[in-house]
């Protein structure tokens, strides 16, 4: 019944554990679906700026394209060799006039010295024969506009990016070159106003995968070629437009990542922000959550675990109380109510299992029948009380005497039984035997006298004297009352007295 019972509690704690567990599993599968909504959030909102962004550089170069072209016309009608004139300066400075991207427009001639300036530079003052996009045009003949990777200017030193057509006299020979520089600035405040979190990072490439500006700007990165990243390598072979999780190669940072191809310049768009900004209210909502979840789990739990303890304390109370009464029972059945010892039939049991190992090991065993000489004449002078002090001290000295493998009891009345048990030889008995002989005799004392008990000692051994218990008993019964017979207060074994 009490095991049923106990089954039924543990049962509470059951239930409400599953029930816990069934609402972390519900609110962990929203969470995740959470998670997902979020992710797909971010994923359409870097698609849009991206797109955006594309619209709005897609403008600016278009603007310096234009301008270059209409200053090729220009150049095409006068003449290179009358572009250096201040008037066609004024001209080219009006071209760039309302156009917050252009910084400058230059003609050079084939040497890469300038010749006319929208910034008035005077003729010749400076040489652009190093710079990449005057070499390119020069050693390829390229007639369509270009945009060049990213420089530090000669006279200012800011980045710039620049956009030029090649020029090319009747013949079909290089002549010189129009330069629209364009401001980096001018994408980086465009950048800025883009909201991609602190992480995030905005960048312009060339088909080639040439970085022409980056938000963050790191000066060391420009020009960096990443025609062997993944992104030129593989996806843009595939789609022209895409967003995915991505390591950035430049600072490390995971990204949510999203490129777009220009469809009308030969530039790609890329645009990413940092994966934990962009799952950071997920986060929090999810914390908050779980900060719930937890409080109503541990609440039920709390209650749980509380019926279950009172319960479980009612059940320990009837078992402990059951089990102090089966102890009584037993005790009654197998100690000596005043001693606390083992009983005749407890003491018994202790002996037959001593012979039962001493058999097995091949030792002995020494069977101790102890009577007090003078209980009761004490008993008659000093009452029984008196009486029971002497046993109750008597015992306590035997518990003392003996070791925890022997057996002790009080068979009844004076009489006491001491079972020694793994002994070498039947020497050692009686070895024994003196030094608890010498402690039982000394006095008790009782209401301030010294009550003086005495004892007798027969000993039998086991398998020398015999081998049955009853006949072990029989002989050490013999050998005590010889004790007492030789005059009290001695030791006799039974192998002394003429037995075999």
């Amino acid at each position: 019944m009490l095991k049923s019972r106990g089954s039924r509690h543990y049962a509470i704690l059951l239930v409400a554990a599953a029930a816990c567990l069934a609402l972390a599993v519900g609110e962990a599968i929203r969470i995740w679906d959470q998670r997902k909504r979020t992710e797909e959030i971010g994923r359409t909102n870097l698609e849009n700026i991206a797109l955006t962004l594309t619209q709005t550089i897609e403008g600016i170069f278009t603007t310096a394209e234009a301008a270059a072209l209409l200053a090729v016309g220009l150049v095409g009608r006068r003449g290179i060799e009358n572009t250096a004139e201040p008037e066609f300066s004024e001209i080219l400075a009006s071209l760039s006039h309302g156009s917050r991207s252009i910084r400058n427009i230059r003609v050079l001639d084939r040497e890469g010295k300038v010749l006319a300036s929208s910034a008035k530079e005077p003729p010749g003052s400076v040489d652009f024969s190093s710079r990449e996009y005057f070499r390119y045009h020069a050693n390829f003949g390229d007639r369509a506009p270009r945009i060049g990777l990213p420089v530090v200017g000669m006279q200012v030193p800011s980045w710039l990016i620049t956009v030029t057509v090649g020029l090319f006299d009747r013949a079909g020979e290089f002549a010189g070159l129009v330069v629209v520089s364009i401001d980096m600035q001018f994408f980086l405040r465009q950048f800025e106003r883009i909201e991609i979190g602190r992480d995030g990072a905005i960048a312009l490439f060339n088909l080639n995968g040439a970085l022409l500006v980056r938000r963050p700007f790191v000066a060391s990165e420009m020009a960096r070629d990443f025609s062997q990243s993944d992104l030129f390598r593989a996806r843009l072979l595939r789609v022209p437009v895409d967003t995915y999780v991505l390591i950035s190669p430049i600072d490390g940072k995971r990204r949510y990542f999203s490129y777009r191809k220009s469809d009308n310049s030969p530039l790609v768009i890329t645009v990413a922000t940092s994966l934990d900004e962009v799952l950071a209210p997920w986060v929090r909502e999810s914390w908050r959550s779980v900060a719930v979840v937890v409080l109503v789990s541990a609440t039920l739990l709390g209650f749980a675990t509380a019926a279950f303890v009172v319960l479980r304390r009612l059940d320990l109370k009837e078992r402990a109380a059951r089990a102090i009464e089966e102890r009584r029972i037993i005790d009654l059945a197998n100690l000596d109510a005043l001693t606390g010892l083992a009983n005749r039939r407890a003491g018994l049991d202790l002996l037959r299992d001593q012979i039962a190992k001493a058999e097995a090991s091949g030792r002995r065993v020494a069977i101790l029948l102890i009577d007090l000489d003078k209980f009761k004449a004490i008993n008659d002078t000093h009452g029984h009380r008196a009486g029971d002090a002497v046993l109750i001290e008597i015992a306590a000295r035997l518990r003392q005497s003996t070791r925890e493998k022997d057996a002790l009891a009080r068979l009844g009345g004076d009489e006491f039984l001491v079972g020694l048990g793994a002994l070498e030889d039947a020497a050692m008995a009686g070895k024994l035997a003196e030094r608890m002989m010498a402690r039982l005799l000394a006095p008790v004392l009782f209401d301030g006298r010294e009550l003086e008990a005495g004892c007798s000692v027969g000993i039998a051994v086991y398998p020398d004297d015999a081998r049955d218990l009853s006949t072990l008993i029989q002989y050490a019964d013999e050998a005590m009352y010889a004790a007492k017979s030789r005059g009290r207060g001695t030791i006799r074994r039974y192998a002394d007295i003429g037995g075999a």
